[in-house]
């Protein structure tokens, strides 16, 4: 499956480039239409005549052709998405079952499937094929009892050891919470830092997370908080500031990182970029 999957493995790549382009200039009209509005009412408020309530009207009429562009956009990368995972999958499943009947016409073993072959198999809700030997019949009677010896695949032993560093260099808090608390709470009641949670960042809008991971949300997260909470500062932190500090928050995967966290109201990002923990 590995020398059929090349190709569809670039297809797929390319496919995954297009969506994120597609998902970054959502992003962009979303902030540019943002700054836009906040800017003219900003103009017109500092106007020494009163903005009539024709030109109110007429730039609420703009504003509310911006979103609707906004959002047909949004559901036009919505479908894209959803039409880019159908082929994707049917793509896998027929290649899997042409392969699954090659080996059970030519009477050979069905080799064990790699990992990144099974990660994308689980994630596109596809069946991970077993890798025993079609022709039982054959294996037993070149074999003597006693001889055949259990395959133990590695892939579950190696996602457990990597979960479990994962988990180790998140952070020594524990993230389970008492019933009736939740982390905003528990994060407005003390000074100690309560990582995020599983749930908060699946809350967070796709568009918003983009491709940040939630250990590397909370590690940002970790390192401000020992900034100004631990060492008491208080002024803001640009983002070279936050650079020099071994915080990876620059391109579009390391701002998601930073608009997650100010989507959870846990900081606050300033017109020019500069972040401070609320």
């Amino acid at each position: 499956m590995a020398n059929m999957s090349g190709d569809q493995a670039q297809e797929m790549e390319r496919m995954v480039d297009k969506l994120e382009a597609m998902f970054q200039k959502a992003e962009s009209d979303v902030e540019y239409m943002s700054r836009k509005v906040e800017s003219e009412f900003q103009e017109g408020a500092q106007e020494k005549d009163q903005t009539s309530p024709l030109e109110l009207s007429q730039r609420l009429q703009q504003v509310k052709h911006d979103y609707k562009s906004i959002m047909e956009e949004a559901q036009g990368i919505k479908k894209a998405q959803e039409e880019m995972v159908s082929g994707i999958k049917q793509q896998l499943m027929s290649a899997s079952h042409a392969l699954q009947r090659l080996h059970q016409t030519s009477g050979t073993e069905l080799p064990d499937i790699s990992e990144q072959e099974a990660l994308v198999q689980s994630i596109l809700g596809i069946p991970v094929s077993s890798s025993a030997p079609a022709p039982v019949a054959h294996c037993s009677t070149s074999s003597q009892p006693g001889s055949e010896q259990t395959r133990v695949p590695p892939l579950q032993l190696d996602e457990e050891l990597h979960t479990a560093e994962g988990e180790e260099n998140l952070s020594p808090i524990d993230t389970t919470f008492d019933i009736g608390h939740s982390p905003a709470e528990l994060r407005a009641q003390s000074s100690d830092m309560v990582p995020i949670t599983e749930e908060e960042f699946t809350s967070v809008s796709d568009l918003v997370r983009a491709r940040a991971k939630l250990e590397d949300v909370n590690r940002v997260y970790s390192r401000l908080h020992d900034h100004f909470k631990t060492e008491g500062n208080t002024a803001a932190l640009s983002v070279p500031d936050m650079s020099k500090m071994g915080m990876k928050i620059t391109g579009a995967t390391g701002e998601a990182k930073l608009k997650t966290l100010r989507s959870l109201k846990i900081i606050n990002i300033t017109r020019t970029g500069a972040v401070k923990l609320l």
